[in-house]
Formats: structure tokens, sequence, C-alpha cells
């Protein structure tokens, strides 16, 4: 007897040891995609992990990061071993199994292609023909798909990652490349390449965290919900945004 009532206040121990944690643990998981999240020295950098470090401080929270291929992020969350994703534009598919923070930033959706080329866009007649660049699977490459399916008059070209495109652009094997704009600027600051340029807006998003639905984390994410929400009226936020030139959503 005395047994079965040690295995019993065994287990309920480390129920609520369990319990404990989770409530004061939201483990996040992003990707390399400057501007917005990267690793720097092993570590988690820019404006969206410094918002993590601030918001978690101030909530009482320990949140590690980890920088991994955003398929892994992604897969992290859905089988439990994260809690918190970033950044994420967000779509139907992503309703279905992540909680939304509030926006966090406003950024936009375009084209870039090469000055010598002379191409802009303005309108999805300008693609008919062309082949066009993009990051994903990711939100982008969702956005673009969208377009493509109101006249599947161009050809997409997928690449894993963001800076694929940009490479192939000068030597045109692709017309446009379709990417974040803030994440296209950055691309071609950092590899210095030389005579592509915006070419024209698609549409305005914002980029936001998403949580994992598991009731047992939902604690710990309302916590960071509610602190994030007074850091953003302080202004806390748009100050974080303001030192990466991004521009806070409203």
């Amino acid at each position: 007897m005395r047994y079965f009532a040690g295995v019993f206040w065994g287990l309920l121990f480390l129920l609520t040891a369990r319990s404990a944690v989770a409530e004061d643990v939201l483990r996040f998981a992003s990707q390399d995609f400057p501007p917005f999240s990267y690793a720097e020295n092993g570590t988690a950098a820019g404006p969206f992990a410094d918002i993590v470090n601030m918001v978690c401080a101030e909530a009482g929270l320990t949140c590690p990061i980890a920088i991994l291929p955003w398929g892994r992020a992604l897969e992290r969350v859905r089988n439990g071993n994260a809690e918190g994703l970033f950044p994420l534009g967000w779509n139907d598919e992503r309703a279905t199994w992540l909680r939304p923070s509030p926006p966090v930033l406003t950024t936009e959706y375009g084209f870039f292609a090469t000055v010598d080329s002379g191409k802009k866009y303005e309108r999805p007649g300008d693609l008919q023909g062309k082949r066009v660049g993009v990051y994903g699977p990711s939100n982008t490459s969702h956005a673009l798909h969208q377009l493509w399916k109101q006249r599947r008059s161009f050809t997409i070209d997928m690449r894993p990652d963001s800076e694929s495109g940009f490479f192939k652009l000068p030597r045109n094997r692709v017309d446009f490349v379709f990417s974040n704009r803030d994440v296209g600027d950055a691309v071609i600051r950092k590899n210095n390449i030389t005579g592509v340029v915006y070419a024209g807006n698609y549409t305005v998003l914002n980029y936001l965290f998403g949580f994992s639905l598991a009731p047992e984390v939902q604690p710990a994410v309302d916590r960071f919900l509610e602190t994030l929400a007074r850091m953003k009226e302080r202004g806390d936020v748009a100050s974080v945004l303001g030192r990466y030139r991004l521009t806070s959503a409203h």
C-alpha cells in the first residue's frame, strides 16, 4: 500500500513540476531571415529576438530561442518541442494550429528586378510569360501562388532560401524576385548585389508571433501577450523596431 501511495505522490509531484515549468517557460523557434531574425555569434539576434528578450524579462518568463531552418522550426512547435514562432505572416492554414499575437511590425511583399531590364510591377499582367523567383515553402511563396492562381500566366521558381533568386536576377535566370521588401534589401546589402532594385509593391502585411494551441502552455502565452501589449502601448516595441529602421504595426 505504501508503495502505491509513493508512486501516486511521485506522479503528482512530476505533473505539478511540469505544470510549473510550462507556466514559466516559452521556447521559441525562428529562422535565419534578416533583418527580422538571424544568428549572431551563436545567439538569436534581430528585432524579434530583442522583443522576446525584453518582454520575457518583464513577464518573468524564461524564453530560449533556437534559429533553425524554417521547416524544422515549424515542426518543433507542431511536435511540442517549442511553443512560439517568429516572424510570421498570417494565413488561413496557420490559423488552424497556431494562436497569433497582435501585429508587431508592418512590412510589404513586392517584386525586385534588374535596372537594365527596365521591368516594373504595377498589375498582374506585368508578369505575363515571366519567371519569378521566390523563397519557399513560406508565407511569401503562398502569397505568390495565390497571385499565380488568378491568371496562371507566369512561372514560379521556388528555392529554399531568400538569396538564390537575387543571385539569379543579374544572370537573367529569373525576370523578377518576389520577396518581402525588407528581406530583399537586406540580401542585396549583405551580398553587395548591384543593379537590382525594387520594381513594385504587391501587398502590405504584418508580421507577428505565433504560439502553440496546447492548453498547458496558454498561461505562459497569456503572460507574454499581456506584457507585449503593455510594452507596445508604452512605445517600447516601436523603439526596438526603430533601431532596425522597421515600422511598428498599429
